[in-house]
């Protein structure tokens, strides 16, 4: 083992902390948020503030993704605060709509902007998520951070 460095010190804290983004999600992993996520409700903000649901316009395929809880673990309200800034900003040119995804008795913030499977799945990583919802008028289904497409 080569001498003690700070950088050498931080890199291998920052390869063995956080895991690989595009690394395969076992299929026991996916069945188990599958079902997690299975009755998530896809809302937006209407112009009073009140959250109602959602769902594009016809014809058009949107990514709804969120930049809380990296990795599928619990971050801090700060964390998730931050992480959506610099979300929202990554998604400037694309004027993104707020969305919240809602389960029983959880929520989360994200963005719908338009489906372009490459920036998806950039985004995907980028921001450490398991998966984001790709949504049509007609349903939608899980873009998984190793690529994969669930079946409509």
């Amino acid at each position: 083992m080569g001498p003690f460095t700070p950088i050498a010190f931080i890199t291998r804290r920052i390869n063995t902390a956080m895991p690989d983004p595009g690394r395969m999600v076992s299929a026991s992993e996916r069945a188990h948020l599958r079902v997690l996520w299975r009755d998530t409700r896809l809302l937006f903000a209407d112009a009073s503030g009140h959250w109602e649901p959602w769902v594009p316009e016809p014809g058009t395929t949107m990514l709804v993704i969120t930049a809380w809880n990296p990795d599928a673990g619990n971050a801090s309200a700060a964390d998730n605060a931050s992480a959506d800034a610099d979300l929202h900003a990554d998604l400037a040119d694309l004027i993104p709509q707020r969305i919240r995804g809602a389960g029983d008795g959880w929520h989360e913030d994200g963005w719908a902007v338009p489906h372009d499977p490459a920036r998806s799945l950039a985004l995907i990583r980028r921001y450490r998520q398991v998966a984001a919802w790709v949504v049509t008028a007609d349903g939608r289904r899980l873009l998984w951070r190793d690529g994969l497409l669930d079946e409509a």
